[in-house]
C-alpha cells in the first residue's frame, strides 16, 4: 500500500490514509506529503475523494469502506489502483512464488544501465535508489502479487515469472489450480507480446507449453539444456553471484553482482533474458548488474562490533529455505551457526512441514519462534479452503520443534531478542530466516547493534 501511495502522490495526485497507529511507513508517506490520520473512522472519507484503495485483508465492514460505499465513492484493490496509475504506459510484470522482487530489481537496474528512465514498483526498497517506487517515464516494472489472483488487473506488455512453486495454497488450493489460473490470464492478455520463464521449474514448464499453443512468445533461461538463454559456472557467497550467460547468438559473458545465494542465480538470468528480449545489448547488462545489490529485507548479512555475522533472509517457501541452508553450511561450519526460523502463515507450516523439517535438519543449531500470521484477513475464497482443510492437517511451532529432534527449541518471540544476544557468546553466525523486514530489523540490533537499512 505504501507503494501506491507513494507512486500516485508522485504523479501529482493528492492522497489520504489512515491507520491505527503511526509506524515508519507511515511517517514516511507524511515526510512525502501523504496526509495520514488515524483510522479505520468514517470520518475520513468524504465526497471529495475520487476513490478508497484497500487490500484483500481490509474486510467488507470496515467502516471506511462502509462510508464510501455510502457516499458512491468507488473502493479498490490496491492491485486496481496500480493497474490504473500505470494504465497506457508500457509496463513489464515480474511475479513467480520466490524471487520476483529481486528479478524486478535487476531488470529495472538494467534499463537504467542502458539510459532508460524506467520506473519500477517493488514490495522492498531497491537499495541502489533507497525507494520501493519511482514513476520514470519509459518503461515501468513492476513487481506483481499474485498471491490472491489480482494479478488479473493488469495488463502487461511483457511478463517475467521466476517460478511457480505449491505456493499460496490458501488462495488456489493447488498448483494446478495456480497454473491455470496464469494460463488464463496471459492468454486473455490482447497487449502481452512475450513471457519469459524458468526452464528449469516444472511449473512454469507446464504454464509455458499452454502459452505455446495459444501462440504467445516464450523466452526461456535456466542452467539446463532446454533454455535459450542458458547460465553456467554459478558461483555464489552470502553476499556475492557470478555466472557465465550464454543469450541465443551471442558470445557468452561473465555477469557478477553483490547479492548471494544459489537460487539469484535464476533471477540475474530472467533479468538479463527480459533485457536482450527487449534489444538490450549482453555488455550493457553485464555493466550493470556489477553494482546490483538487490531488495533490502530479502537478504541482509552485517556483522557486528563483536565480530558476530547477522544474516537476515526471507524465506516463505522450503525451496527457498534450503537454498539458505545451502549457503550457510558452504561458508561456515554447522556448530558456528544459530538458525532462527519464524515460520510464514498457518497454512504453511502444515503444508510444508515436511520440507521445512528436511531442510532445517541440516543445522546442528535451531530455533524455532512464533507463526508470523502476517494475512490477517481472508476474502470468502480463502475462508472456503480453510474450512475444507482438515483441522487434524493443522501444525504448530512445537509439531515442528518435536519433528527436528533434540538440536532445536522453541523459543517465543518476547524473549527472542534477549536470546540472540545472550547467543552471540557461542555463535559466529546467528542466521534468522523469517517472513517481515521489520522482525528481521529487529533481531539485526539484538545480534548487532545496528539496524537494517532503511528506506530513504
Amino acid at each position: 500500500m505504501k507503494s501506491v501511495a507513494a507512486l500516485a502522490f508522485q504523479l501529482g495526485l493528492t492522497v489520504s490514509g489512515s491507520d491505527p497507529q503511526p509506524s515508519p511507513i507511515t511517517r514516511r508517506l507524511q515526510e512525502l506529503g501523504v496526509d495520514f490520520r488515524h483510522g479505520p473512522t468514517a470520518r475520513n472519507i468524504n465526497s471529495d475523494l475520487d476513490a478508497v484503495v484497500i487490500t484483500t485483508i481490509i474486510p467488507p465492514d470496515d467502516p471506511e469502506v462502509v462510508a464510501a460505499h455510502r457516499l458512491g465513492i468507488p473502493v479498490l484493490h490496491r492491485s486496481q489502483a496500480l493497474a490504473r496509475l500505470v494504465e497506457g504506459r508500457p509496463s513489464i510484470g515480474v511475479l513467480g512464488s520466490a524471487g520476483k522482487g529481486t528479478t524486478a530489481g535487476a531488470l529495472t537496474s538494467i534499463l537504467r544501465g542502458a539510459g532508460l528512465d524506467a520506473g519500477f514498483y517493488l514490495g522492498w526498497h531497491l537499495r541502489s535508489e533507497g525507494s520501493s517506487v519511482q514513476s520514470g517515464r519509459d518503461w515501468m516494472v513492476l513487481e506483481i502479487d499474485e498471491s490472491d489472483g489480482s494479478m488479473r488487473n493488469f495488463t502487461p506488455d511483457l511478463v517475467v515469472i521466476t517460478n511457480l512453486y505449491r505456493e499460496h495454497l490458501d488462495y488456489y488450493g493447488d498448483l494446478d489450480t495456480m497454473i491455470d489460473e496464469f494460463a488464463a490470464w496471459l492468454i486473455g492478455n490482447e497487449r502481452l507480446r512475450a513471457a519469459v520463464l524458468n526452464a528449469d521449474d516444472p511449473g512454469s514448464r507446464r504454464l509455458a507449453r499452454r502459452l505455446i499453443d495459444s501462440g504467445i512468445t516464450v523466452v526461456g533461461y535456466g542452467f539446463g539444456p532446454a533454455a535459450r538463454h542458458r547460465g553456467s559456472e554459478l558461483r555464489t557467497t552470502l553476499t556475492d553471484l557470478t555466472l557465465r550467460w550464454e543469450a541465443p547468438a551471442q558470445p557468452a559473458v561473465d555477469l557478477r553482482a553483490r547479492v548471494g545465494m544459489p537460487y539469484n542465480g535464476h533471477n540475474l538470468l530472467a533479468a538479463a533474458a527480459a533485457a536482450h528480449w527487449l534489444g538490450i545489448a549482453t555488455e550493457t547488462v553485464r555493466a550493470a548488474l556489477v553494482d546490483y545489490e538487490g531488495i533490502a529485507g530479502r537478504l541482509e548479512v552485517l556483522v557486528g562490533e563483536s565480530g558476530v555475522t547477522f544474516v537476515g533472509a526471507y524465506a516463505a517457501v522450503p525451496e527457498s529455505l534450503d537454498a539458505v541452508v545451502d549457503q550457510i553450511l558452504a561458508c561456515h561450519a554447522p556448530d558456528d551457526v544459530l538458525m532462527v526460523f519464524q515460520p510464514n502463515r498457518s497454512w504453511r507450516l502444515s503444508s510444508f512441514l515436511a520440507p521445512y523439517v528436511a531442510a532445517l535438519r541440516r543445522m546442528n543449531h535451531v530455533v524455532i519462534t512464533d507463526l508470523a500470521e502476517t494475512f490477517v484477513g481472508q476474502t470468502e475464497r480463502h475462508r472456503r479452503l480453510e474450512a475444507e482443510r482438515s483441522a487434524s492437517d493443522a501444525r504448530s511451532e512445537a509439531d515442528l520443534v518435536a519433528a527436528l529432534g533434540p538440536h532445536a527449541r522453541c523459543v517465543p518471540a518476547e524473549r527472542l531478542e534477549a536470546v540472540l544476544r545472550e547467543e552471540t557468546r557461542r555463535f559466529r553466525v546467528i542466521a534468522v530466516v523469517a517472513g517481515g523486514e521489520a522482525f528481521l530489523d529487529r533481531m539485526a540490533r539484538a545480534v548487532t547493534g545496528a539496524a537494517l537499512p532503511a528506506e530513504r
